[in-house]
Parts: C-alpha cells; sequence; structure tokens
C-alpha cells in the first residue's frame, strides 16, 4: 500500500495526520467545525486540498493554518460575511 492507501483504518488515519495531512474528519476536528463547513472551505472558499479520488479528500494541516490566518487583521468584514452567509442557512434548516 502506497501512504495515500485505500483503508479507512484508524491506523491509516494517523499516518495521513503524522505526513502533516488530514481526511476530511480529521481536518475538521483540527480546525474546530463540523466537516460540512470544512467541505464549504474546501468547495467553495478555496481551501487547499488534493483529492486522491472521489470520495478520498487529503487536506495539509499547514494549509488550515495559512487559510484560517487569512482571516486575521484587514478581512474581519469578510469573516463576518462568511459567519453571516452559515448563520443564515441553519436559521433557514429551523
Amino acid at each position: 500500500m502506497n501512504s495515500f492507501g485505500s483503508g479507512t483504518s484508524s491506523s491509516s488515519a494517523q499516518s495521513y495526520q503524522f505526513m502533516g495531512w488530514a481526511k476530511i474528519k480529521h481536518a475538521a476536528r483540527y480546525a474546530g467545525i463540523s466537516e460540512k463547513v470544512m467541505r464549504e472551505w474546501v468547495n467553495k472558499h478555496g481551501l487547499p486540498h488534493s483529492r486522491i479520488n472521489k470520495q478520498l479528500i487529503l487536506i495539509k494541516l499547514t494549509d488550515i493554518d495559512d487559510f484560517l490566518s487569512n482571516f486575521r487583521g484587514n478581512n474581519d468584514d469578510h469573516v463576518c460575511d462568511v459567519a453571516t452567509e452559515m448563520l443564515n442557512k441553519v436559521h433557514k434548516k429551523h
């Protein structure tokens, strides 16, 4: 099995994290957000990632750090816009 093996065991997830990469679930946990929001960051907001196949997306943990650091300081308005958009989606569902 290569370094991007197809297994779904916890040991394979740990090896991705050890190499600085994580699947959506672990990347979301690392960022303190839901898997749904992580997928939105990947698909709508340009979070760098590697799509190995249709079901396996790997995200470099340092890319999450860099992505979040872009929202500090002068980008407070953008963060507010993204947060407002997400809250509006939540309220529409209820």
